[in-house]
């Protein structure tokens, strides 16, 4: 009855060049950490002058952004991207929360390192109430899709999302989120 819109794809890009350059940005981080109550994650989101972006990234992603939004509006817009990495350390992990707010079209996730033990994101049913109320609620309420390093997740900017203790890792967590917005 409801589908959330949601793509999964593997693309190519240098990971290694990304990983080197989270590496390098990261210690000039003014606010590495800027809901340390809630999570454990190093971002680059808080940075306003000392942006992070990544050009070749930003290409890779454009024609699995303009699958997305054919499937969901049905007809070409102008878009803008906001990117930013999250690093991800042994124990480290991110609350609950969405993207959603003015013109957002889109969110995604670009799985850039993913070492053994990490864990994919998981999304939390919309519907999360409705199956709270019968006897199936915990494997419906949410879902964690299996990803490998290369994979890009595009879905809607309001649906909730986390990333569980980073338990079992055997390394380093980095992930390249991004929004899509209207212009």
């Amino acid at each position: 009855m409801f589908e959330v819109p949601f793509i999964k794809q593997n693309i190519e890009f240098d990971r290694n060049r990304i990983v080197n350059s989270v590496r390098d940005h990261a210690p000039s981080l003014k606010i590495p950490n800027p809901w340390e109550k809630q999570s454990d994650v190093i971002t680059s989101i808080a940075e306003d002058e000392n942006l992070w972006q990544d050009e070749e990234l930003f290409m890779a992603v454009q024609p699995v952004i303009k699958e997305y939004l054919k499937e969901t509006i049905g007809q070409p817009v102008k878009t803008s991207l906001h990117m930013w990495y999250n690093i991800y350390n042994k124990g480290f992990h991110q609350e609950q929360h969405n993207h959603n707010s003015i013109r957002q079209l889109a969110s995604g996730i670009v799985y850039v390192q993913m070492p053994k033990g990490a864990t994919a994101t998981t999304f939390i049913n919309p519907m999360k109430t409705m199956f709270n109320s019968c006897e199936y609620k915990q494997e419906l309420t949410m879902t964690t899709p299996k990803v490998v390093e290369g994979d890009c997740v595009i879905f809607p900017p309001w649906l909730e999302h986390r990333v569980d203790k980073q338990y079992e890792t055997e390394g380093t967590r980095v992930t390249v989120a991004f929004n899509v917005s209207n212009i």
